[in-house]
């Protein structure tokens, strides 16, 4: 019986003795990259003697100290959080002005879409004049080009005045049965 190492106890275990392509001496390096330390060896194998050459370690180099020093490397500071933090609520409010153009815009395009397939009804033309008539075709018109240039120029206000608007002239025509879907939040 003999007492050996760890190293050479995982050089065992890994069959390096019984493997059978290399015939003659072999030299095999082993390192053990542990909890606590970092070992190494050099071993001489030769018919299933093993004969360590050298070993070596660091207290101060072990998974735990890896650890440690990733957790310290990736730490953040108390003012790099609270700037995260900002970031967050600036975006949040991008995010909250978005929101509510886009939820204006489907109102819009909603509306416009209604009275478009409305007024090609023939029963809504004979009840109309021409002067209401004109009115509504000119108030789509209007709108129309505005959603075409709205994604990036028209403002949130813009757009809820003119869905202000088409409402009011849909409202004031009797023929019309509309439910607007209620997008409009401040």
């Amino acid at each position: 019986m003999r007492i050996i190492n760890e190293l050479t106890a995982v050089a065992i275990s890994y069959g390096l003795d019984k493997r059978a392509e290399c015939a003659g001496e072999r030299n095999t390096f082993i390192f053990d990259l542990g909890s606590g330390t970092f070992d190494v060896s050099l071993l001489t194998i030769q018919d299933k003697v093993f004969q360590v050459k050298a070993t070596a370690g660091n207290t101060h180099l072990g998974v735990e100290d890896i650890d440690n020093r990733m957790v310290n490397y990736l730490r953040l500071s108390s003012k790099e959080i609270q700037e995260m933090i900002k970031e967050a609520e600036n975006y949040h409010v991008e995010d909250e002005k978005f929101l509510r153009k886009a939820n204006v815009m489907n109102a819009l395009h909603y509306c416009v879409y209604k009275m478009k397939n409305d007024l090609n009804k023939k029963d809504t033309n004979l009840k109309l004049s021409s002067q209401e008539n004109d009115k509504i075709n000119s108030a789509i018109k209007k709108d129309t080009n505005l959603l075409e240039i709205s994604n990036q120029q028209s403002e949130i206000d813009i757009l809820e005045n003119h869905l202000k608007d088409l409402e009011s002239i849909v409202a004031c025509i009797s023929v019309f049965d509309f439910s607007f879907p209620s997008t409009i939040s401040k």
